[in-house]
């Protein structure tokens, strides 16, 4: 009985060092131009602003056609800015983050980790369920 009770004990302290172990925080990139070069500059119109949600990140709904980009950039202060503007159509380029070697995004759980915070998909018919980035966007403003 001892020696049961000794190995459930260094098989709890062996388990909870391993899941310690999990995650690292990385500060995501801010995206620059140059990274983007192969996709073609598209023009969207951005229909949903949404600064209030998340702690440290914006979230932009971009709208092309019948689909609509939910765009993420990293809350930060800048010193000038060319603030984005409700019903606008703007020149992006967007690469999504989610990685290619998820074949079926309902595999993610209608979730994704953008820097320290998991951003959550709508279900709303359009929203494609993807985070995207694009160099044209710092904080809440427009940069062409």
């Amino acid at each position: 009985m001892k020696n049961l009770l000794v190995v459930v004990l260094l098989l709890s302290v062996v388990s909870c060092s391993l899941f310690k172990r999990g995650y690292t925080y990385t500060e995501p990139k801010i995206p620059e131009k140059k990274d983007f070069d192969t996709i073609p500059l598209v023009q969207y119109q951005l229909i949903r602003i949404d600064t209030f949600s998340y702690k440290h990140n914006n979230i932009f709904y971009f709208k092309k056609n019948d689909s609509v980009f939910k765009v993420v950039t990293k809350k930060e202060i800048l010193s000038t800015c060319d603030p984005l503007i409700l019903k606008k159509t703007y020149s992006l380029k967007l690469r999504g983050l989610l990685s290619k070697m998820i074949l079926n995004p309902l595999d993610i759980g209608g979730v994704m980790r953008y820097g320290r915070e998991t951003v959550r998909f709508e279900r709303d018919s359009g929203v494609i369920w993807n985070l995207y980035s694009t160099p044209y966007i710092r904080d809440v403003c427009y940069e062409k």
